[in-house]
This record gives structure tokens, C-alpha cells and sequence, in this order.
């Protein structure tokens, strides 16, 4: 996900589907005004990194999300983010 992505889902109040999600390759602060429905919301991994792995580990540093009202069908993960320091919803 890029800038250009991030600004076409400011467009966009619902989002449906089976989830929304935080690329692995994200870098830097994730800033999403204006959506405020989501089915569900992911970033990271499910588990640790393994010895050995070669995934590419999460670069996003901050979310936030001031729109946010409703999860719709799953929930918030946040899994394995080293680099996280803040998270913001209303």
C-alpha cells in the first residue's frame, strides 16, 4: 500500500469485504481519516519471526484511523510490529 492507495480509501466511508489490512511493506505513520466502517483490520503477523525466515518485517510506526466507527465482522490484530509505538482510534 502506498500514498495513492491511502488517499483512494480516504474516498471511501465503507469498506466491505473480507478485511483490510496493513501491507507488510508499509513504512512510516498510517493515517486513514474519512473510513469509518471496516469488516476487519490486520497488520503484522500471526507469530514470531523464525530463525532462519526471510519475511520482510512490518515497517508501519503509527496508525490511526479518526473516522473509525464500526468493525463489522472480525476484530483489531496487531501482531509482531516492532517498530510500533502508537495507535489511535476515536
Amino acid at each position: 500500500m502506498n500514498q495513492a492507495d491511502i488517499d483512494f480509501y480516504k474516498t471511501c466511508p465503507t469498506i466491505d469485504g473480507l478485511l483490510f489490512f496493513i501491507d507488510h511493506e508499509f513504512k512510516g505513520s498510517f493515517e486513514l481519516p474519512g473510513v469509518e466502517s471496516l469488516p476487519e483490520l490486520i497488520s503484522g503477523y500471526l507469530g514470531p519471526k523464525l530463525k532462519g525466515s526471510d519475511r520482510v518485517d512490518d515497517g508501519v510506526t503509527t496508525v490511526s484511523m479518526p473516522d473509525l466507527k464500526n468493525i463489522t465482522s472480525g476484530g483489531i490484530l496487531f501482531g509482531y510490529i516492532d517498530n510500533l509505538t502508537s495507535i489511535s482510534f476515536p
